[in-house]
């Protein structure tokens, strides 16, 4: 009985997989700097969703990092 629990919750967990926000601490907000190094449309796209990857950002210039 206790083997077949056991395996069970082994399963159960082996197949959990999850993803997860950060809501606190609260996160560093875009603005004047980032608008200047990216560009505004980064500055918008991630004040329009604050949690989008910020590798889906297309710069606008190089100094983006």
């Amino acid at each position: 009985m206790m083997k077949s629990t056991l395996a069970t919750l082994f399963l159960l967990v082996a197949s959990v997989s999850a993803h997860g926000n950060i809501t606190s601490p609260l996160g560093r907000l875009s603005g004047p700097a980032m608008a200047a190094a990216c560009g505004q449309a980064a500055v918008d796209a991630v004040t329009a969703d604050g949690t989008i990857p910020l590798e889906n950002i297309t710069p606008e210039t190089a100094n983006c990092k």
